[in-house]
């Protein structure tokens, strides 16, 4: 269990545990064709970020890269196929996640916070350009803008 999170109830947990799944679709769908390209270097890098990010992010990508292939291939298979239908949805899931952010500790939500925009961004960079890396098509640089739904956590300080 991540300690963060030992006050959130199951179903913010799971949600928090889906968010790279869902930024993959949102990005990754938004031409309405989600690729293998796509898939996989979003979940190399929920590998990758379980043994390099911040020690408060390791155990939630430690639980994040188990079930991360699970998770987006079972909302992909719930969710609708054209983006256009999927992606309130997505939103609104999205933004339920800044309910969570006064749960956890504020180092927690930062580095989260940056690490869901790293995902979006390299998921937007996998399909496109010189051999299908560094390239962002309209539709992926439009779903990048609708990440900003989860709130900047500087945003949402009281001070």
């Amino acid at each position: 269990m991540v300690v963060q999170f030992s006050q959130l109830t199951e179903e913010e947990k799971k949600l928090i545990y889906q968010v790279p799944a869902l930024a993959t679709i949102l990005i990754a769908g938004a031409d309405d064709n989600i690729d293998a390209l796509e898939k996989e270097v979003a979940e190399e890098l929920t590998i990758l970020k379980a043994t390099t990010s911040e020690i408060e992010l390791r155990g939630y990508y430690e639980k994040v890269s188990t079930t991360f292939r699970q998770d987006l291939e079972g909302l992909i298979s719930e969710l609708p196929g054209k983006a256009k239908y999927r992606n309130p949805y997505i939103r609104e899931q999205l933004a339920e996640v800044n309910t969570i952010f006064d749960q956890v500790p504020p180092m927690f939500v930062n580095d989260f916070y940056r690490h869901i925009k790293q995902i979006g961004r390299r998921v937007s960079e996998a399909s496109g350009g010189v051999l299908g890396y560094l390239a962002v098509g309209k539709e992926e640089e439009r779903a990048l803008h609708n990440l900003n739904i989860i709130l900047n956590p500087k945003s949402l300080d009281k001070n």
